[in-house]
């Protein structure tokens, strides 16, 4: 008896000793990340800021010429994107260690804030060919958010449409119910199959086409994006009809997201709707009904037969 409670009493100490090492291993990986992001971060920044004053704000201290501008212009994008890809990491790392958080605090139009965001990407749209249109309902679109979170969760969907949407996306803001905010997503691209959707939600997962299409993705949009609209007591959900046949990703965002907001306006209401279709949103119009299930297309085809027959008869 006494034996077995040393060696338990060792085996104890050997676990805790591996766990204290295991913990250093995670921590100094964490800094190591952190320090190294913020590396790049600094450089990056620089030229950002040179590239946009000479191709967006075209200051007249780098004139330039249009062959020139359009290069300058790719450099830009790619610059860009490998800061998002930065941000992406850190705050995926910011995840893993518990520190990942918003702050409500930005009072928003989600028009504004939508229109802000194709004048930042004009660039990439026109690289990518691609034509954009927006479409409203409703009239009142102040949101309460976090602002740079919202911006890094609809720019990381918002990409993917451009990258992969076979050139046209259409961007609904959908303001015509009570407490939640819908902004929809939509293109006629590379589509997901429902395989595939149960995985791109984890992180550094894509798609088997969007890894041809675009090889330089974190495949941590999705990921991110969603965790984002869940801490703003919302979602993010997604829908399509398969391979080739486009994607819709739709925002759920309650109207108001401080605190002291009216109970109803938070996730538990929204997530408890969504809770069976999460991931099967039907696009547009149908956006808060959900999906038919078996029964549904069952009692369908029997009016449908019934139908057919009164007819011949």
């Amino acid at each position: 008896m006494v034996r077995e409670a040393y060696l338990g009493a060792k085996r104890q100490l050997f676990l805790d000793s591996q766990k204290e090492q295991l913990d250093k291993l995670l921590q100094d990986k964490t800094d190591f990340l952190r320090n190294a992001s913020h590396q790049f971060r600094t450089p990056l920044t620089v030229i950002i800021g040179y590239l946009t004053d000479m191709t967006v704000e075209k200051s007249k201290a780098f004139e330039i010429n249009a062959a020139a501008e359009t290069d300058l212009n790719k450099v830009r994008i790619s610059a860009s994107n490998l800061n998002e890809i930065i941000n992406d990491l850190l705050a995926a790392n910011d995840i893993n260690v518990g520190k990942f958080g918003i702050n409500i605090k930005d009072d928003v139009d989600l028009r504004k804030f939508v229109d802000k965001v194709l004048e930042d990407k004009k660039a990439l749209i026109e690289d990518r060919k691609t034509e954009v249109k927006i479409k409203t309902k409703g009239d009142d679109f102040k949101a309460f958010v976090d602002l740079p979170k919202l911006r890094e969760a609809f720019n990381n969907i918002f990409d993917n449409a451009i990258y992969y949407g076979g050139g046209k996306v259409w961007v609904t803001i959908d303001a015509s119910r009570k407490t939640v905010f819908h902004l929809v997503i939509r293109d006629n691209g590379v589509g997901i199959s429902r395989a595939e959707f149960k995985r791109v939600w984890n992180k550094f997962e894509r798609g088997k086409k969007s890894s041809t299409i675009n090889p330089n993705g974190s495949g941590l949009g999705l990921y991110l994006a969603k965790m984002i609209m869940q801490k703003h007591g919302g979602d993010l959900t997604g829908y399509s009809k398969g391979v080739g046949k486009g994607s819709t990703f739709t925002f759920i965002l309650p109207r108001d997201t401080r605190k002291d907001a009216p109970q109803e306006s938070f996730g538990p209401r929204i997530g408890k709707r969504f809770k069976k279709h999460r991931d099967d949103v039907v696009p547009d119009e149908d956006l808060i009904k959900p999906l038919p299930g078996k029964k549904t297309e069952i009692k369908k085809r029997k009016k449908k037969k019934s139908v057919e027959k009164g007819i011949n008869s």
